[in-house]
């Protein structure tokens, strides 16, 4: 299957809800919790036996060794984005035109080159493509984070679910293996690598960094206006370089000590 960059404008004008009021009494608070994800091998791609949905980028399903990291516990949030600001280390975040501001929801609107300038004020770095993969559902190669069980409202947040971005701390029962939150649905996350079709087919097989940059640029996750079959880890998206995207948001990863 050929695949072409999602027209990321195109799909937030779908979005036909609207956002889900939010607490008022939500602590503004911020932190960036990292959870570990130890070394060790794990199941990368989709795995066709028990798959259907399978990409053909996202094949051969393979095994690999990945060094131990963490990543954050969430997504990045409005008032973490707003910390940056204030500190001078990032942009005032533009959010999408009728997007709520809150400080407990995703930041988005985000290019990737601004995901990265965060993450480095933050002392961070953003995952590669394996280490998003990994957190996201553990070494079995299990389809989401959360198992094997078909989404629902409980577990992610899509499109069926009829509302906006939720707060980057819910939904605990469609944490991944490690403790990661949101790792499907909500809002989308970029992560390190360029984009090539056929990667796979000659990744190394020790913490594999991807494709060099070019114009394609590579996004996990999915997002609240994704369909529930778009919502499995393995599932992969491109984009052109550094576009603007409005359900684009950011998860930072660091070395262990």
């Amino acid at each position: 299957m050929t695949r072409t960059p999602m027209p990321f404008l195109a799909l937030f004008a779908l979005q036909g809800c609207e956002p889900e009021p939010q607490d008022s009494a939500i602590d503004d608070s911020w932190s960036l919790e990292l959870v570990s994800v130890p070394a060790g091998t794990f199941w990368m791609g989709c795995d066709t036996a028990v798959d259907t949905a399978c990409d053909q980028d996202e094949q051969p399903f393979h095994e690999l060794q990945l060094s131990g990291f963490g990543i954050l516990e969430t997504e990045v949030s409005q008032a973490a984005w707003q910390a940056c600001v204030d500190d001078d280390g990032c942009d005032e975040l533009r959010l999408p035109t009728g997007a709520e501001r809150h400080p407990q929801l995703p930041a988005t609107g985000v290019t990737r080159s601004q995901a990265q300038v965060f993450c480095e004020w933050a002392g961070l770095r953003l995952p590669t493509e394996a280490e998003w993969e990994k957190a996201a559902r553990g070494d079995s190669g299990q389809l989401y984070p959360w198992g094997d069980d078909r989404p629902d409202c409980s577990l992610a947040n899509d499109r069926g679910c009829g509302r906006d971005l939720l707060p980057v701390r819910s939904l605990d029962a469609g944490a991944s293996p490690y403790g990661a939150l949101q790792m499907s649905g909500n809002a989308w996350e970029w992560v390190s690598d360029g984009y090539d079709a056929d990667f796979y087919a000659d990744s190394p097989s020790e913490d594999p960094t991807g494709p060099e940059l070019d114009s394609l640029q590579q996004l996990r996750g999915t997002s609240a206006y994704s369909t529930a079959g778009a919502l499995r880890a393995s599932n992969r998206q491109i984009t052109v370089a550094d576009m603007t995207c409005p359900l684009c948001g950011l998860r930072c990863a660091g070395d262990l000590p």
